[in-house]
Protein backbone atom coordinates (compact mmCIF):
# COMPACT_ATOMS: atom_id res chain seq x y z
CA UNK A 1 0.00 0.00 0.00
CA UNK A 2 0.89 3.45 -0.70
CA UNK A 3 -0.36 7.29 -0.67
CA UNK A 4 -0.58 9.80 -2.78
CA UNK A 5 1.86 12.26 -2.88
CA UNK A 6 -1.01 14.80 -2.56
CA UNK A 7 -2.42 12.85 -0.03
CA UNK A 8 -5.88 12.74 -1.96
CA UNK A 9 -5.70 8.44 -1.78
CA UNK A 10 -4.06 5.34 -1.98
CA UNK A 11 -3.25 2.37 -3.64
CA UNK A 12 -3.16 -1.20 -3.01
CA UNK A 13 -1.75 -4.66 -4.21
CA UNK A 14 -2.65 -7.95 -3.52
CA UNK A 15 -2.16 -11.77 -4.15
CA UNK A 16 -5.39 -11.58 -6.42
CA UNK A 17 -3.11 -10.12 -9.55
CA UNK A 18 -4.90 -6.43 -8.51
CA UNK A 19 -3.56 -3.23 -8.14
CA UNK A 20 -6.81 -1.06 -6.41
CA UNK A 21 -6.35 2.96 -6.56
CA UNK A 22 -8.97 4.41 -4.22
CA UNK A 23 -9.82 8.18 -3.02
CA UNK A 24 -10.92 9.59 0.21
CA UNK A 25 -14.00 11.27 0.61
CA UNK A 26 -16.54 12.45 2.87
CA UNK A 27 -19.63 10.57 3.54
CA UNK A 28 -22.49 10.56 5.74
CA UNK A 29 -23.20 8.12 8.36
CA UNK A 30 -26.40 6.50 7.88
CA UNK A 31 -26.91 5.29 12.03
CA UNK A 32 -25.14 8.63 13.52
CA UNK A 33 -25.96 11.13 10.30
CA UNK A 34 -22.43 12.32 11.08
CA UNK A 35 -19.78 12.82 8.52
CA UNK A 36 -16.61 10.34 8.32
CA UNK A 37 -13.80 9.61 6.12
CA UNK A 38 -13.86 6.82 3.84
CA UNK A 39 -12.68 4.90 1.05
CA UNK A 40 -14.00 5.02 -2.58
CA UNK A 41 -12.42 2.06 -5.10
CA UNK A 42 -12.03 4.66 -8.45
CA UNK A 43 -10.09 2.36 -10.77
CA UNK A 44 -8.17 -1.41 -10.81
CA UNK A 45 -5.09 -2.48 -12.89
CA UNK A 46 -5.22 -6.51 -14.02
CA UNK A 47 -1.60 -7.65 -13.31
CA UNK A 48 -0.20 -11.07 -14.77
CA UNK A 49 1.30 -12.36 -11.27
CA UNK A 50 0.95 -11.72 -7.41
CA UNK A 51 1.83 -8.29 -6.33
CA UNK A 52 4.49 -8.17 -3.58
CA UNK A 53 4.68 -4.00 -3.75
CA UNK A 54 3.21 -0.56 -4.91
CA UNK A 55 4.77 2.61 -4.84
CA UNK A 56 4.19 6.26 -6.12
CA UNK A 57 6.52 8.63 -7.33
CA UNK A 58 6.14 12.11 -5.59
CA UNK A 59 5.14 14.20 -8.04
CA UNK A 60 2.52 11.35 -8.92
CA UNK A 61 3.53 10.91 -12.68
CA UNK A 62 4.12 6.81 -12.28
CA UNK A 63 3.34 4.22 -10.33
CA UNK A 64 5.45 1.33 -9.50
CA UNK A 65 3.87 -2.38 -9.51
CA UNK A 66 6.74 -5.03 -8.40
CA UNK A 67 5.18 -8.72 -9.19
CA UNK A 68 6.43 -12.51 -8.08
CA UNK A 69 7.98 -12.66 -11.01
CA UNK A 70 11.03 -10.68 -9.86
CA UNK A 71 10.19 -7.58 -12.36
CA UNK A 72 9.41 -4.25 -11.50
CA UNK A 73 6.43 -2.63 -13.95
CA UNK A 74 5.83 1.21 -14.32
CA UNK A 75 2.58 2.63 -15.41
CA UNK A 76 1.87 6.06 -16.10
CA UNK A 77 -0.75 7.39 -13.19
CA UNK A 78 -2.80 9.37 -14.92
CA UNK A 79 -4.48 6.74 -18.02
CA UNK A 80 -2.57 3.41 -16.50
CA UNK A 81 -0.27 3.00 -19.55
CA UNK A 82 2.52 0.84 -19.21
CA UNK A 83 5.51 2.60 -19.40
CA UNK A 84 8.56 0.75 -18.81
CA UNK A 85 9.55 -3.04 -16.97
CA UNK A 86 13.10 -3.26 -14.89
CA UNK A 87 14.83 -6.60 -15.39
CA UNK A 88 17.82 -7.73 -13.20
CA UNK A 89 16.55 -9.45 -9.46
CA UNK A 90 16.49 -13.00 -8.67
CA UNK A 91 13.98 -12.64 -6.20
CA UNK A 92 10.95 -10.49 -5.86
CA UNK A 93 11.10 -6.92 -5.02
CA UNK A 94 10.37 -6.59 -1.13
CA UNK A 95 10.46 -2.59 -1.16
CA UNK A 96 11.16 0.26 -3.79
CA UNK A 97 11.27 4.30 -3.99
CA UNK A 98 10.91 6.95 -6.42
CA UNK A 99 13.50 10.26 -5.98
CA UNK A 100 11.65 13.26 -5.44
CA UNK A 101 13.01 14.86 -8.52
CA UNK A 102 11.60 11.07 -10.43
CA UNK A 103 14.48 10.72 -12.53
CA UNK A 104 15.61 7.53 -10.36
CA UNK A 105 13.99 4.34 -9.08
CA UNK A 106 16.09 1.93 -6.12
CA UNK A 107 14.76 -1.64 -5.97
CA UNK A 108 15.57 -3.57 -2.85
CA UNK A 109 15.24 -7.47 -2.99
CA UNK A 110 15.03 -10.90 -1.15
CA UNK A 111 18.25 -11.60 -3.29
CA UNK A 112 19.77 -9.26 -0.88
CA UNK A 113 20.93 -7.01 -3.64
CA UNK A 114 19.88 -2.93 -4.44
CA UNK A 115 19.41 -1.97 -7.58
CA UNK A 116 19.56 2.08 -9.38
CA UNK A 117 17.99 2.57 -12.12
CA UNK A 118 17.08 5.20 -14.52
CA UNK A 119 13.33 5.70 -14.98
CA UNK A 120 13.84 7.31 -18.76
CA UNK A 121 15.11 4.84 -20.21
CA UNK A 122 14.33 1.87 -17.51
CA UNK A 123 18.44 1.42 -17.73
CA UNK A 124 20.03 0.14 -14.49
CA UNK A 125 22.89 2.37 -13.09
CA UNK A 126 24.41 0.11 -10.98
CA UNK A 127 23.70 -3.00 -8.91
CA UNK A 128 25.21 -3.42 -5.08
CA UNK A 129 25.64 -6.06 -2.82
CA UNK A 130 23.76 -4.51 0.01
CA UNK A 131 22.68 -6.46 2.87
CA UNK A 132 23.85 -10.11 4.57
CA UNK A 133 20.07 -10.92 4.36
CA UNK A 134 16.78 -10.43 2.86
CA UNK A 135 16.20 -6.35 2.41
CA UNK A 136 12.83 -5.01 3.95
CA UNK A 137 12.53 -1.80 3.23
CA UNK A 138 14.41 1.36 0.89
CA UNK A 139 13.86 5.10 1.28
CA UNK A 140 14.64 8.20 -0.23
CA UNK A 141 15.38 11.47 1.39
CA UNK A 142 13.37 13.91 -0.13
CA UNK A 143 15.09 16.91 -2.49
CA UNK A 144 18.10 14.59 -2.03
CA UNK A 145 19.41 11.33 -4.09
CA UNK A 146 20.11 9.71 -0.38
CA UNK A 147 18.52 6.72 0.45
CA UNK A 148 18.37 4.17 3.51
CA UNK A 149 17.90 0.44 3.52
CA UNK A 150 16.83 -1.93 5.64
CA UNK A 151 16.88 -5.63 6.12
CA UNK A 152 16.59 -8.62 8.01
CA UNK A 153 20.58 -8.23 9.14
CA UNK A 154 19.40 -6.58 11.43
CA UNK A 155 21.49 -2.77 10.16
CA UNK A 156 19.57 0.01 8.14
CA UNK A 157 22.72 1.38 5.80
CA UNK A 158 22.74 4.63 4.00
CA UNK A 159 23.69 5.32 0.31
CA UNK A 160 24.60 7.91 -2.25
CA UNK A 161 22.73 6.68 -5.70
CA UNK A 162 24.86 9.43 -7.09
CA UNK A 163 28.14 7.88 -6.25
CA UNK A 164 27.18 4.53 -5.12
CA UNK A 165 28.65 5.09 -2.01
CA UNK A 166 27.76 3.19 1.09
CA UNK A 167 27.75 5.99 4.30
CA UNK A 168 27.05 5.04 6.91
CA UNK A 169 25.68 1.60 8.73
CA UNK A 170 23.08 1.66 11.98
CA UNK A 171 23.24 -1.62 13.78
CA UNK A 172 21.44 -0.96 16.87
CA UNK A 173 18.30 -3.09 16.25
CA UNK A 174 18.78 -6.77 17.78
CA UNK A 175 16.42 -8.75 15.23
CA UNK A 176 15.27 -8.10 11.47
CA UNK A 177 14.50 -4.47 10.55
CA UNK A 178 11.22 -4.50 8.75
CA UNK A 179 10.02 -1.00 7.90
CA UNK A 180 11.59 2.52 7.84
CA UNK A 181 10.15 5.92 7.18
CA UNK A 182 11.59 9.19 6.63
CA UNK A 183 9.99 12.68 6.64
CA UNK A 184 10.10 15.59 4.58
CA UNK A 185 12.77 17.45 6.20
CA UNK A 186 14.91 14.51 6.32
CA UNK A 187 16.10 15.32 9.68
CA UNK A 188 15.42 12.06 11.22
CA UNK A 189 14.35 8.00 10.62
CA UNK A 190 12.11 5.71 12.13
CA UNK A 191 12.85 2.40 12.22
CA UNK A 192 10.78 -0.84 13.28
CA UNK A 193 12.00 -4.40 13.90
CA UNK A 194 11.01 -7.76 15.23
CA UNK A 195 12.35 -6.63 18.27
CA UNK A 196 9.71 -5.01 19.40
CA UNK A 197 11.09 -1.89 19.53
CA UNK A 198 10.58 1.30 17.09
CA UNK A 199 13.66 3.43 17.26
CA UNK A 200 14.09 7.44 15.89
CA UNK A 201 17.61 8.37 14.17
CA UNK A 202 18.27 12.02 14.16
CA UNK A 203 20.55 13.58 11.97
CA UNK A 204 23.22 15.43 13.64
CA UNK A 205 25.69 18.31 12.13
CA UNK A 206 29.00 16.06 13.15
CA UNK A 207 31.02 15.67 9.62
CA UNK A 208 31.07 12.23 8.30
CA UNK A 209 34.18 10.82 6.71
CA UNK A 210 33.80 7.97 4.72
CA UNK A 211 37.22 6.60 5.05
CA UNK A 212 36.81 6.62 9.12
CA UNK A 213 33.68 4.50 8.83
CA UNK A 214 35.21 1.82 6.48
CA UNK A 215 37.95 1.72 9.29
CA UNK A 216 35.44 1.48 11.84
CA UNK A 217 33.79 -1.60 9.44
CA UNK A 218 37.22 -3.13 8.65
CA UNK A 219 37.94 -3.20 12.56
CA UNK A 220 34.57 -4.57 13.58
CA UNK A 221 34.89 -7.41 10.94
CA UNK A 222 38.63 -8.10 12.46
CA UNK A 223 37.06 -8.34 16.21
CA UNK A 224 34.05 -10.67 14.78
CA UNK A 225 37.14 -12.36 13.01
CA UNK A 226 38.72 -13.37 16.41
CA UNK A 227 35.92 -14.19 17.91
CA UNK A 228 34.52 -16.80 15.77
CA UNK A 229 38.08 -18.05 15.87
CA UNK A 230 38.15 -18.00 19.86
CA UNK A 231 35.06 -19.82 19.99
CA UNK A 232 36.27 -22.75 17.44
CA UNK A 233 39.58 -23.06 19.42
CA UNK A 234 36.44 -23.38 22.70
CA UNK A 235 34.54 -25.78 20.97
CA UNK A 236 37.62 -27.92 19.45
CA UNK A 237 36.82 -27.04 16.14
CA UNK A 238 39.77 -28.28 13.95
CA UNK A 239 39.14 -27.05 10.75
CA UNK A 240 39.62 -23.69 9.13
CA UNK A 241 41.47 -21.50 6.41
CA UNK A 242 45.41 -22.86 6.92
CA UNK A 243 46.31 -19.30 7.21
CA UNK A 244 45.08 -16.56 10.08
CA UNK A 245 44.00 -13.39 9.52
CA UNK A 246 47.05 -10.86 11.54
CA UNK A 247 47.81 -6.86 11.14
CA UNK A 248 50.06 -7.86 8.51
CA UNK A 249 47.99 -9.82 6.06
CA UNK A 250 44.87 -6.71 6.68
CA UNK A 251 47.82 -3.81 6.01
CA UNK A 252 48.61 -5.86 2.67
CA UNK A 253 45.10 -5.76 1.61
CA UNK A 254 44.74 -2.62 2.74
CA UNK A 255 48.23 -1.80 0.10
CA UNK A 256 46.41 -3.52 -2.10
CA UNK A 257 43.22 -1.75 -2.15
CA UNK A 258 44.82 1.43 -2.40
CA UNK A 259 47.29 -0.08 -5.95
CA UNK A 260 43.58 -1.05 -7.25
CA UNK A 261 42.46 2.24 -6.62
CA UNK A 262 45.51 4.13 -7.83
CA UNK A 263 45.83 1.91 -10.97
CA UNK A 264 41.83 2.92 -11.83
CA UNK A 265 42.31 6.43 -11.10
CA UNK A 266 45.45 6.60 -13.61
CA UNK A 267 43.76 4.35 -16.11
CA UNK A 268 40.75 6.59 -16.32
CA UNK A 269 43.12 9.67 -16.67
CA UNK A 270 44.60 8.24 -19.52
CA UNK A 271 41.41 7.27 -21.33
CA UNK A 272 39.91 11.04 -21.18
CA UNK A 273 42.97 12.09 -22.33
CA UNK A 274 42.98 9.64 -25.29
CA UNK A 275 39.44 10.85 -26.08
CA UNK A 276 40.35 14.70 -25.59
CA UNK A 277 43.22 14.19 -28.04
CA UNK A 278 41.19 11.83 -30.48
CA UNK A 279 38.86 14.83 -30.62
CA UNK A 280 41.19 17.59 -30.82
CA UNK A 281 42.99 16.41 -33.70
CA UNK A 282 39.76 15.23 -35.43
CA UNK A 283 39.53 19.36 -34.80
CA UNK A 284 42.68 19.92 -36.49
CA UNK A 285 42.08 17.89 -39.41
CA UNK A 286 38.63 19.50 -39.98
CA UNK A 287 40.16 23.30 -39.75
CA UNK A 288 42.98 21.93 -42.20
CA UNK A 289 40.29 21.04 -44.69
CA UNK A 290 38.88 24.24 -44.02
CA UNK A 291 41.68 26.24 -44.53
CA UNK A 292 43.01 24.26 -47.60
CA UNK A 293 39.48 24.89 -49.27
CA UNK A 294 40.21 28.74 -48.84
CA UNK A 295 37.07 28.74 -46.63
CA UNK A 296 39.88 30.59 -43.40
CA UNK A 297 42.13 32.34 -45.94
CA UNK A 298 41.50 35.70 -44.00
CA UNK A 299 41.64 33.75 -40.94
CA UNK A 300 44.93 34.00 -38.94
CA UNK A 301 46.36 32.95 -35.70
CA UNK A 302 47.26 34.87 -33.17
CA UNK A 303 49.05 34.52 -29.67
CA UNK A 304 49.38 37.79 -27.50
CA UNK A 305 49.13 39.84 -30.77
CA UNK A 306 51.85 38.10 -32.85
CA UNK A 307 50.91 35.61 -35.46
CA UNK A 308 51.85 31.92 -34.86
CA UNK A 309 54.01 30.10 -37.31
CA UNK A 310 53.05 26.56 -38.87
CA UNK A 311 56.42 25.13 -37.14
CA UNK A 312 55.28 26.54 -34.05
CA UNK A 313 52.12 25.02 -34.45
CA UNK A 314 53.60 21.96 -35.26
CA UNK A 315 55.40 21.58 -32.09
CA UNK A 316 52.32 22.64 -29.65
CA UNK A 317 50.93 19.64 -28.21
CA UNK A 318 46.81 19.65 -29.44
CA UNK A 319 46.22 18.37 -26.05
CA UNK A 320 48.42 18.52 -22.61
CA UNK A 321 49.31 14.53 -21.31
CA UNK A 322 48.05 14.63 -17.64
CA UNK A 323 50.82 14.31 -15.07
CA UNK A 324 52.08 10.61 -13.79
CA UNK A 325 51.41 9.72 -10.15
CA UNK A 326 55.19 9.15 -8.96
CA UNK A 327 53.94 6.59 -7.12
CA UNK A 328 53.72 4.03 -10.04
CA UNK A 329 57.13 4.35 -10.37
CA UNK A 330 57.40 4.60 -14.40
CA UNK A 331 55.16 1.95 -15.12
CA UNK A 332 52.05 1.32 -16.20
CA UNK A 333 48.68 0.90 -13.82
CA UNK A 334 48.75 -2.17 -14.27
CA UNK A 335 52.39 -3.35 -14.26
CA UNK A 336 52.54 -1.14 -11.31
CA UNK A 337 49.93 -3.26 -9.42
CA UNK A 338 51.01 -6.70 -10.72
CA UNK A 339 54.12 -5.21 -8.69
CA UNK A 340 52.54 -4.86 -5.56
CA UNK A 341 50.84 -8.30 -5.76
CA UNK A 342 54.06 -10.11 -6.05
CA UNK A 343 55.66 -8.15 -2.60
CA UNK A 344 52.39 -9.80 -0.67
CA UNK A 345 54.07 -13.02 0.84
CA UNK A 346 52.66 -16.58 -0.48
CA UNK A 347 51.80 -17.19 3.07
CA UNK A 348 49.51 -14.35 3.56
CA UNK A 349 48.38 -13.77 -0.12
CA UNK A 350 44.36 -15.56 1.02
CA UNK A 351 43.76 -13.42 3.97
CA UNK A 352 44.77 -10.26 2.04
CA UNK A 353 42.47 -10.72 -0.90
CA UNK A 354 40.05 -11.36 1.91
CA UNK A 355 40.03 -8.07 3.16
CA UNK A 356 39.14 -6.51 -0.60
CA UNK A 357 35.48 -5.42 -0.69
CA UNK A 358 33.40 -6.23 -3.38
CA UNK A 359 33.16 -3.77 -5.15
CA UNK A 360 37.06 -3.34 -5.22
CA UNK A 361 36.93 -6.88 -5.81
CA UNK A 362 35.19 -6.93 -8.95
CA UNK A 363 38.17 -3.72 -10.33
CA UNK A 364 40.79 -6.54 -9.28
CA UNK A 365 38.96 -9.34 -11.49
CA UNK A 366 39.80 -6.85 -14.54
CA UNK A 367 43.38 -7.06 -14.46
CA UNK A 368 43.34 -10.66 -13.49
CA UNK A 369 41.13 -10.93 -17.10
CA UNK A 370 44.34 -8.75 -18.76
CA UNK A 371 47.06 -10.28 -17.54
CA UNK A 372 45.61 -13.70 -18.01
CA UNK A 373 45.24 -12.57 -21.59
CA UNK A 374 48.70 -11.36 -21.52
CA UNK A 375 50.16 -14.27 -20.16
CA UNK A 376 51.53 -12.70 -16.65
CA UNK A 377 52.66 -14.54 -13.74
CA UNK A 378 49.71 -16.76 -14.69
CA UNK A 379 50.10 -19.05 -11.27
CA UNK A 380 50.01 -16.31 -9.17
CA UNK A 381 47.29 -14.65 -11.12
CA UNK A 382 45.54 -17.76 -11.51
CA UNK A 383 45.64 -18.30 -7.09
CA UNK A 384 44.36 -15.09 -7.06
CA UNK A 385 41.41 -15.56 -9.33
CA UNK A 386 40.60 -19.28 -7.73
CA UNK A 387 40.33 -17.53 -4.31
CA UNK A 388 38.21 -14.08 -5.19
CA UNK A 389 35.86 -16.50 -7.19
CA UNK A 390 35.39 -18.74 -4.04
CA UNK A 391 35.27 -16.34 -1.96
CA UNK A 392 32.23 -13.96 -3.61
CA UNK A 393 30.86 -16.72 -5.41
CA UNK A 394 27.50 -15.84 -5.04
CA UNK A 395 27.87 -11.71 -5.97
CA UNK A 396 29.60 -12.87 -9.01
CA UNK A 397 26.56 -15.21 -10.16
CA UNK A 398 24.18 -12.04 -9.71
CA UNK A 399 26.23 -9.42 -11.02
CA UNK A 400 26.38 -8.31 -14.72
CA UNK A 401 29.90 -6.85 -15.49
CA UNK A 402 31.47 -9.83 -13.49
CA UNK A 403 29.97 -12.13 -15.29
CA UNK A 404 30.96 -11.04 -18.64
CA UNK A 405 34.67 -10.95 -17.31
CA UNK A 406 34.51 -14.28 -16.18
CA UNK A 407 33.10 -15.39 -19.69
CA UNK A 408 36.43 -14.32 -20.65
CA UNK A 409 38.45 -15.88 -17.84
CA UNK A 410 36.81 -18.71 -18.92
CA UNK A 411 38.45 -19.14 -21.97
CA UNK A 412 41.81 -17.68 -21.93
CA UNK A 413 42.45 -19.38 -18.27
CA UNK A 414 42.29 -22.75 -19.78
CA UNK A 415 44.90 -21.98 -22.70
CA UNK A 416 47.01 -20.29 -20.58
CA UNK A 417 46.97 -23.42 -17.90
CA UNK A 418 47.05 -25.58 -21.05
CA UNK A 419 50.68 -23.55 -21.96
CA UNK A 420 51.79 -24.11 -18.64
CA UNK A 421 51.23 -27.83 -18.09
CA UNK A 422 52.56 -28.19 -22.16
CA UNK A 423 56.06 -26.22 -21.15
CA UNK A 424 56.31 -28.79 -17.77
CA UNK A 425 55.79 -31.66 -19.90
CA UNK A 426 58.39 -30.76 -22.12
CA UNK A 427 60.61 -30.05 -19.50
CA UNK A 428 60.00 -33.08 -18.01
CA UNK A 429 60.39 -35.30 -20.48
CA UNK A 430 63.78 -33.34 -21.34
CA UNK A 431 65.01 -34.11 -18.11
CA UNK A 432 63.75 -37.98 -18.62
CA UNK A 433 66.13 -38.20 -21.50
CA UNK A 434 68.84 -36.97 -20.58
CA UNK A 435 69.02 -39.17 -17.67
CA UNK A 436 68.62 -42.12 -19.89
CA UNK A 437 71.48 -41.02 -21.74
CA UNK A 438 73.82 -40.32 -18.88
CA UNK A 439 72.62 -43.92 -17.15
CA UNK A 440 73.22 -45.21 -20.55
CA UNK A 441 76.98 -44.60 -21.23
CA UNK A 442 77.79 -45.00 -17.65
CA UNK A 443 78.54 -48.08 -15.39
CA UNK A 444 77.05 -46.63 -12.23
CA UNK A 445 73.47 -46.03 -11.31
CA UNK A 446 72.51 -42.14 -12.32
CA UNK A 447 73.94 -40.05 -9.46
CA UNK A 448 75.20 -42.92 -6.94
CA UNK A 449 78.59 -41.50 -6.40
CA UNK A 450 76.82 -38.41 -5.03
CA UNK A 451 74.44 -40.62 -3.11
CA UNK A 452 77.41 -42.45 -1.43
CA UNK A 453 79.49 -39.50 -0.29
CA UNK A 454 75.39 -37.73 1.19
CA UNK A 455 75.90 -41.75 3.28
CA UNK A 456 79.62 -40.98 4.08
CA UNK A 457 78.66 -37.53 5.19
CA UNK A 458 75.99 -38.51 7.32
CA UNK A 459 78.15 -41.16 8.78
CA UNK A 460 80.44 -39.25 10.01
CA UNK A 461 78.17 -36.65 11.43
CA UNK A 462 76.84 -39.34 13.45
CA UNK A 463 79.90 -40.63 14.29
CA UNK A 464 80.94 -36.84 15.77
CA UNK A 465 77.60 -36.58 17.69
CA UNK A 466 78.02 -39.84 19.34
CA UNK A 467 81.53 -38.71 20.20
CA UNK A 468 80.49 -35.48 21.90
CA UNK A 469 77.24 -37.13 24.43
CA UNK A 470 80.43 -39.61 25.32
Amino acid sequence: MDVKGDKSGIVTGSEDKDIKFWEFELVVDSDSGTKRLALVLTRTLKMSDEVMNVRFSLDQKFVAVSLLDNTVKIFYEDNLKFFLSLYGHKLPVMSMDFSSDSTLIVTASADKNIKIWGTDFGDCHKSIFAHDDSITGVRFVQKTHYFFSCSKDKTIKYWDADTFDHIQTLNTHHAAVLSLAIPKNGNFIVSGSSDRSIRIFFRTDQQLFLEEEREKEMEALFETEELRERREEEEGVESGPATKKTMETIKSGERLIEAILLANQETKKMEEYKEELQDAESEEKEAKKRKLSGDDDDMMDFEGGEKVSDDEELKKPLVAAPMVDPFLMGLSPSDYLLKQLKMVKMSELEESLRVLPFAVALEFLKYLEKWVAQGASIELVCRCLFYIIQLYHNQIRTHPSAINVIDSLKFNVHRRLQEVKDIIGTNRAALQFHKRKITSTTTHNFFADQFEKLQEKKATQEKGVAFFRS
